[in-house]
């Protein structure tokens, strides 16, 4: 009787388990998404500098 009492210990560690494994799972889709939307907003591309990186070419070209 007590492998019984051992395998529904074992079953319930497993589905606490696999309950972690969910929602680490879903907090980072949530994070993933969030960071898409910010990417997705700003339009930012490989070939097109930051405001800032434009401000300095400016403020070098006019010294």
């Amino acid at each position: 009787m007590e492998q019984t009492s051992d395998d529904s210990k074992n079953e319930s560690k497993e589905e606490d388990n696999i309950q972690r494994l969910l929602e680490q799972n879903r907090i980072n889709t949530q994070a993933l998404r969030k960071l898409l939307k910010f990417i997705e907003s700003k339009n930012i591309s490989e070939d097109k500098p930051s405001d800032k990186s434009q401000e300095k070419v400016i403020n070098n070209l006019e010294n």
